[in-house]
């Protein structure tokens, strides 16, 4: 028969679980669930070189949501963090180089000369107009200009030579973003450490960003002189080369759902740039010196918000400005506008 004392004794012990539950409630989780990882670090027994002249043996570095907090002989790691045994190894600061130009023609970024302009474009197949070359562009599949070739990957062939990594490393970066030198849409960076040896250890992010420069190529990777050869060419190829990607990302999305749709065409340069309209792969543009001084100090003059709303207005008026000038200044600064 219940009594009143069982049932206080049966409400107490109810209240009691409730109270156990509650408390470790944050500490249950599903089956199969992964806990969070800690954000905190510890390199133990480490050879540091704190700063020129000081070398610490067996340190300590204390690492917390990505700063590092505590650098020492005798720092006391807290409980919770992750502890990486680095004993045998040496850990030393250094920069990181976040524009590394490689291939051939690698330090020449920009060059607008005109003279030797030609009309060689008749090979070129945009929408709706046929192009004569059988094999446009770059040898093999890819895009009707050799100047746009997102595809490219530092990556697929990061082999420095032992001499560039090292006069790198002495002048004190331990880490560099390898970028390509030529065309207009030149393919994905790299990030990489400056170590000898096996590339597969040296690379840390195979792809950063994909980079695109304002450069007609003219005189460097540009040999033949053909389109674009001014930078208001530059700016129509860099326009139309992605609304012909968003384009064919649409076909590729409506034959997936439609097999008896419009097949699109087999083309890789167009698929890299489907990461930039995802907003997967950031873009790394690569602007010459006067553009950089006008936006930069733009960017300081003005909030965020009334800077991006008077973005297009800017632009539109520096080219309003620059085109009545190129046509009154022949062979000047403003001629490729």
């Amino acid at each position: 028969m219940l009594t009143l004392r069982s049932l206080g004794t049966a409400l107490t012990a109810f209240v009691c679980v409730l109270a156990l539950m509650a408390e470790s409630s944050s500490e249950i989780s599903f089956p199969g669930d992964r806990p969070q990882p800690s954000g905190n670090h510890a390199l133990v027994n480490a050879k540091v070189f704190s700063k020129p002249g000081e070398i610490l043996e067996n340190a300590v570095i204390l690492i917390a949501d990505g700063k590092i907090k505590a650098v020492g002989r005798d720092t006391e790691v807290p409980k919770g963090t992750r502890t990486w045994d680095c004993k045998g190894k040496t850990i030393y600061p250094a920069f990181v180089e976040p524009y590394w130009l490689q291939g051939e023609k690698k330090g020449k970024l920009l060059r607008l000369g005109h003279a030797g302009s030609a009309e060689l474009t008749s090979g070129l197949g945009f929408h709706g107009a046929k192009g004569v070359k059988k094999d446009p562009g770059s040898k093999g599949p890819g895009h009707e200009l050799a100047s746009v070739k997102p595809e490219k990957n530092i990556a697929e062939n990061y082999s420095p030579d032992e001499e560039t990594l090292q006069g790198l490393r002495e002048l004190g970066f331990g880490a560099a973003h390898a970028v390509p030198s030529e065309a207009i849409f030149r393919g994905t960076g790299t990030l990489a450490l400056l170590l000898d040896g096996d590339p597969n250890k040296a690379i840390l992010q195979s792809k950063t960003a994909q980079c695109i420069a304002f450069d007609t190529g003219i005189g460097t990777w540009n040999k033949e002189n053909s389109y674009p050869n001014s930078l208001m060419g530059t700016l129509a190829v860099i326009r139309q080369t992605l609304l012909d990607a968003r384009h064919h990302a649409y076909l590729k999305n409506r034959i997936a759902k439609d097999p008896s749709a419009i097949r699109p065409t087999f083309n890789p340069a167009l698929d890299a740039l489907k990461g930039i309209l995802e907003k997967k792969i950031p873009i790394m543009p690569t602007f010459g010196a006067g553009v950089l001084l006008i936006f930069g100090g733009l960017t300081l003059l003005f909030d965020n918000k009334i800077f991006i709303f008077m973005k297009p207005t800017i632009i539109n008026f520096i080219f309003a400005a620059m085109f009545p000038c190129g046509t009154n200044f022949p062979r000047g600064h403003f001629q490729p506008l």
